[in-house]
């Protein structure tokens, strides 16, 4: 993705609408949107690999500014604030995005433009015109969400996430630990293929921080049944560790976190589950800095 200053045929037959003084333009082309759904894609001449996309925001109030937060790693914020069609509610945004990808975004309006992504991610806002989203309930904050996101036409069909009648499904047990290392209690929930046996051969481990986030939005327990069912994987014991306030410091490459995964949640479930002991059978992973934090339990435990 590549962000442009190319514009969508839509908003460039706006500004010209509204240059020659034409008093429904802009209502007609929020009608447009509302109909049509959201972001505008357009072909770009000459490129058969990327398109247009131009998400659009509809401002309720006067706003200093609207800031896109894109996938991990555009997050540049001078790059990502919006542009108004003046003397309009209209911001937009317009991207070359490659034809083969699936992507989410969020808004940010008035934001301060610093480094206070606590803040940042408090204040997001899904996108009304969106059709295609996940929603769910913030497991910290407690509010409704919805995470809008694009599927471009030569996208991989969402094969792994949907569910599949045809794959059996594994069950879930949710359990809550003490830590003593952290002081708390902590959720964690355990996947167990079907047929799950707790007398044969043991099983690898997959275990994924941020646990809340992996099960209800990911959709985690069908991507285990539709691997296992497809012959992809071999079937395997899921472990999703729920996060909490503290996830910004715990999963920063912390030693008292990692002492928690590897001297208290790891044994609890080798005490309870029938999970290897060997390490190239089991996996710890994670999203954004649960990914940095799966890399350096790995580092340290390698």
């Amino acid at each position: 993705m590549e962000r442009v200053s190319l514009k969508n045929n839509k908003i460039v037959e706006l500004e010209n609408r509204l240059s020659n003084g034409d008093d429904k333009a802009l209502e007609e082309f929020w009608a447009f949107a509302e109909a049509n759904g959201a972001p505008l894609i357009q072909n770009i001449e000459g490129n058969s690999e990327e398109s247009l996309v131009t998400i659009i925001y509809r401002e309720k109030k006067k706003l200093d500014n609207v800031v896109l937060i894109p996938p991990v790693g555009m997050r540049k914020l001078e790059n990502c604030i919006l542009d108004k069609v003046e003397n309009t509610d209209l911001w937009y945004i317009s991207y070359k995005v490659e034809n083969d990808i699936c992507f989410n975004y969020q808004f940010v309006a008035n934001d301060p433009l610093n480094n206070d992504w606590n803040r940042r991610w408090n204040n997001v806002e899904g996108d009304e015109f969106n059709r295609i989203g996940l929603n769910y309930i913030d497991n910290i904050s407690k509010r409704k969400r919805k995470i809008p996101f694009v599927v471009m036409k030569n996208a991989d069909e969402r094969k792994y996430i949907i569910k599949n009648p045809n794959s059996p499904e594994g069950t879930l047990e949710n359990h809550i630990i003490h830590s003593n290392i952290l002081n708390e209690d902590r959720k964690i929930s355990v996947y167990l293929p079907e047929n799950y046996n707790k007398e044969g051969d043991s099983y690898g481990m997959v275990m994924l921080n941020d646990g809340f986030e992996y099960l209800n939005i990911l959709h985690i327990t069908n991507v285990l049944d539709n691997l296992i069912s497809s012959g992809d994987i071999p079937p395997v014991i899921g472990v999703f560790i729920e996060s909490t306030k503290e996830r910004p410091e715990q999963l920063k490459c912390n030693d008292e976190y990692l002492r928690f995964i590897c001297d208290e949640v790891v044994e609890y479930v080798r005490e309870n589950y029938n999970v290897s002991n060997e390490q190239s059978k089991n996996v710890i992973g994670g999203y954004s800095l649960g990914g940095l934090f799966a890399s350096y339990a790995g580092l340290r435990h390698s």
